[in-house]
């Protein structure tokens, strides 16, 4: 059950991230908004759920998704090449940041290490899961 909610977060995540940069970076044709809309949801969930279950570094998984975003986001949005590349290292670091903030903030208040709130199930896992990608939903706006 746990997995089915965590796999929720992650692809409202990339919703949210998806719908950052087409409002954000208006689409060159206005038919590629759909088409890169949907790849950039595939390529994050994919990625984040694939290095999630393999890689421990956390790292590797926002280089990744900041490239593979980059890349869509080259191809088929308008404006310079520097504005795509630094709207793409944006949209990860803005979720690095707002999860280390919420984290942290939340270990505070419930009394617990914050390593153990990564890990956590149940009623505050939900809370944090909720708050991460609400906060994250309101920067978007």
């Amino acid at each position: 059950m746990w997995d089915i909610i965590e796999y929720a977060a992650t692809i409202l995540e990339c919703l949210i991230c998806a719908d950052f940069a087409v409002r954000f970076l208006t689409p060159k044709n206005e038919r590629y908004k759909i088409f890169c809309y949907l790849s950039i949801v595939l390529s994050d969930v994919l990625i984040t759920i694939t290095l999630n279950s393999i890689v421990v570094f956390e790292g590797t998984l926002g280089f990744l998704r900041i490239l593979v975003n980059f890349l869509i986001i080259l191809i088929f949005m308008k404006g310079t090449v520097f504005e795509k590349l630094l709207f793409s290292i944006l949209i990860d670091t803005s979720l690095l940041i707002i999860s280390f903030l919420s984290l942290n903030i939340l270990s505070l208040i419930f009394g617990i290490p914050a390593a153990d709130l990564i890990v956590s199930v149940g009623a505050v896992r939900l809370i944090i899961l909720f708050v991460t990608k609400f906060a994250f939903f309101i920067l978007r706006d």
